[in-house]
């Protein structure tokens, strides 16, 4: 008998849309700065002529496979009395035979007297015969061969993609943000546009097939073609003075992608879905160890590659939000304009942002008198974190706000004030208007005094991120069956699924699913179990989620709907009966759950009939979806024979999917250790990498100390065999660890809650 403690199925819906390609997460730059890594200025480029061949196949008439030569033309003007010329090239082979530098007025040539190169600093100087002058201007000649990579996806790189009739054919793509130009020809790198008029995307970032693709995946590829085209404006038409500020570049166009996502796919909610994919992320990092001003000192090329993370990108879009919320959006798009239109063709640096926030502002009248928008915007891109605002009673007609910078455990403790813009409605005055706030905290950290009659409603702030105990947002999900919203049920969805996950393998689990259950069910019923046109969009992500979550709790409502799609795809065998691509991983894992052994078996047959690796890896997430205890060591056991028809490239998957089901979960550790060998040299081909993946995934769900000690006894009975992965072990036993302090402090007082 396998009781409700033991019924929890795992997720099969991914919880976020995430990953813009080469962006970082959560990484600071580091702190040393060697201001040798930047030119010095003393040549400033106008022109350039690049031509290059680039030679893809391998046909020897023309040159090596995978590489350019090229000539480059670059006109400048000298701006000191100097002897030398310094710019940039990186793996690049140049002729210095073929330099030529000459006065453009006169075509008088100066002699170059020595070429040397500096790789650490990407350097490539040329040292002339005779010094020339300030404000001459000069034509410098150069021939190059630059190697053409696959891999890193920086300078000048291939792709590889197939015809329709099969045929392997080659791409050249050009990547020169934010310091890679230099990889393709000698120039001066700095202030690198992107290319402006052309967007080259990967296959992930563009393309959805409807009926084959889940709305999730439209939700990307329509953020992503939103926020590239942004960048035809900022990035392009307006480039960066310097790489110390990329949100100018990426923050303003991420902030863009939203609107744009509003705008040519209502159903996505774009604006609102800007809260939980920018403003809750950004928070989170920003409140970490590894943030970083949105203006920050950066120099050598490995640091100006750690200022593409989340704070350029989500914290920038966030901070124009709420410049868009106390400016409006009409001035905000007014100075936007302003901006690009005055710095078209340059590089630009906060300031000139801040110029054209000013102005808009002083026109609509939008800022009290002694405010600007230079110390505003200085007070967020200057220092890392953000506050919380404090409202006090200070007595019967007086209301005291005051502000402190907030702070998560582990991060530093550091100080902070910002400028902050606070709207008030009340009893008396409960429309806003003109959206124009009453109050200013200054960056000073002065408090600000707020008349009222505390007889009466007061709300600060209405359409800001709350900050709450945790048992006051325990209380809120209380109404959650009456809850149909997208964004609130998304930030459920992210927040609760820790909690989630630490409780399904726990005694407290039981309270979990007896409050959530219902909850989650009236929502799923008001949304649509069955699939319907309106589906679509926010809505269809929504109702996906919901199923996941209701049968990952095993919700009647679920399992009943389940069993009734699998009479039907046993009836007709060819075609599934879940239409849906985003409920479909979700539902196929419960018919094997509700539908018991029958289901086991023909979703087995499935998976020996398919021939594409995507479709398989899902119906062994489904089959691993099995409830039952005599269906799982089946399928375990399967994985230790060739012939049984579980692939052997599937083997090690198949381990760490029982691993994510709570039935699983209980037996994985003795088949383990009842088949170590076998699991060793049938699985890990003679290595313990299969037993690591393992252990990283019940590190996710172990939290109680029973299942420390199940994990502590089963690596010190195979120590030996497992010293090559004692980095992995040790870090799963630490987290664990850690999972155990929660679950006794914070998870206590929520399973005490849930009672």
């Amino acid at each position: 008998m396998i009781t409700f403690t033991l019924a929890q199925l795992p997720f099969q819906v991914e919880p976020r849309v995430r990953g813009f390609p080469g962006k970082r997460h959560g990484l600071k730059p580091s702190a040393s700065i060697e201001p040798m890594y930047r030119l010095n200025n003393t040549f400033i480029p106008s022109h350039y002529d690049v031509e290059v061949r680039v030679i893809l196949d391998n046909d020897g008439s023309v040159g090596p496979q995978f590489t350019a030569p090229g000539k480059v033309k670059i006109i400048g003007v000298n701006q000191e009395r100097t002897s030398r010329i310094v710019l940039h090239a990186n793996a690049l082979t140049i002729s210095s035979d073929s330099i030529t530098v000459a006065l453009k007025a006169t075509g008088q040539r100066i002699v170059v007297s020595r070429v040397s190169e500096e790789d650490e600093r990407d350097f490539y100087i040329i040292e002339l015969g005779s010094e020339i002058n300030a404000g001459d201007e000069l034509e410098i000649h150069m021939e190059h061969v630059a190697q053409i990579m696959s891999s890193d996806g920086n300078g000048l790189f291939y792709r590889e993609y197939l015809t329709e009739t099969g045929e392997v054919r080659r791409i050249g793509v050009t990547q020169f943000a934010a310091v890679e130009a230099r990889r393709m020809f000698p120039c001066f790198d700095e202030e690198t546009n992107q290319s402006g008029g052309m967007v080259v995307y990967g296959p992930t970032y563009i393309l959805f097939f409807p009926g084959e693709d889940p709305e999730v995946q439209r939700t990307l590829v329509t953020l992503v073609v939103c926020h590239e085209l942004a960048h035809q404006y900022f990035g392009n038409l307006v480039t960066l003075k310097w790489w110390n500020e990329v949100y100018l570049n990426e923050g303003l166009a991420t902030y863009t992608q939203y609107l744009g996502m509003e705008a040519v796919s209502p159903d996505l909610m774009g604006v609102e879905y800007a809260i939980i994919d920018a403003v809750q992320l950004s928070m989170v990092v920003d409140a970490s160890e590894n943030t970083h001003p949105l203006s920050s000192n950066v120099t050598t090329p490995q640091e100006i590659s750690a200022m593409f993370t989340d704070i350029s990108y989500e914290k920038g879009a966030s901070v124009m939000r709420m410049v868009e919320g106390f400016l409006t959006y009409e001035t905000l798009r007014k100075a936007l304009q302003s901006y690009l239109k005055r710095m078209a063709f340059q590089g630009a640096k906060q300031e000139d942002l801040f110029d054209a926030l000013q102005e808009a502002a002083v026109s609509d009248d939008r800022l009290p008198p002694g405010l600007n928008m230079h110390d505003i915007m200085s007070s967020w891109t200057m220092q890392t974190g953000f506050p919380v605002v404090n409202v006090q009673i200070a007595n019967e007609t007086v209301v005291r706000l005051s502000q402190d910078r907030f702070k998560n455990n582990g991060a530093p403790e550091l100080e902070g004030s910002w400028f902050v813009p606070i709207t008030i409605v009340t009893q008396d005055k409960p429309n806003l208007e003109n959206n124009i706030p009453q109050v200013w905290l200054h960056a000073d950290g002065a408090s600000a005094m707020v008349q009222h009659d505390l007889s009466k409603w007061i709300m600060i702030n209405q359409n800001a991120t709350e900050y709450v105990t945790f048992e006051a947002v325990l209380n809120l999900t209380r109404y959650f069956s009456q809850e149909t919203h997208f964004t609130v049920w998304k930030t459920f969805f992210y927040h609760f699924t820790y909690i989630y996950t630490f409780f399904s393998s726990h005694p407290g689990y039981n309270d979990l699913r007896s409050y959530l259950q219902p909850r989650i069910e009236a929502a799923l019923a008001a949304v649509g179990v069955e699939e319907s046109d309106s589906h679509t969009g926010a809505n269809a992500i929504l109702r996906a989620e919901l199923l996941d979550w209701a049968c990952s709790l095993w919700s009647p409502l679920c399992f009943e709907y389940a069993a009734e799609l699998f009479d039907q795809w046993q009836a007709n065998p060819d075609n599934s009966p879940v239409a849906s691509v985003d409920a479909r991983a979700t539902l196929e894992c419960a018919m094997v759950a509700s539908s018991g052994k029958k289901a086991f078996d023909f979703v087995f047959a499935k998976y020996q009939e398919a021939g594409d690796a995507l479709l398989r890896e899902q119906l062994l997430s489904s089959l691993s979806c099995t409830i039952e205890l005599l269906s799982i060591h089946e399928l375990l056991n399967k994985t230790l024979n060739s012939t049984s028809g579980i692939k052997p490239d599937d083997a090690a998957s198949v381990l760490v999917k029982v691993s994510s089901n709570a039935v699983g979960r209980t037996v994985i550790l003795d088949f383990l250790s009842d088949h170590f060998e076998d699991v060793i040299n049938v699985i890990g081909s003679g290595g313990p990498q299969p037993i690591a993946q393992v252990l990283g995934t019940l590190r996710n769900y172990f939290s109680t100390q029973d299942q420390l000690d199940q994990v502590e006894a089963f690596v010190a009975a195979h120590q030996e065999v497992l010293n090559p992965i004692n980095a992995e072990i040790d870090s799963a036993i630490k987290t664990i660890q850690g999972n155990i302090i929660w679950m006794d402090t914070t998870g206590f007082d929520i399973w005490m809650w849930f009672q």
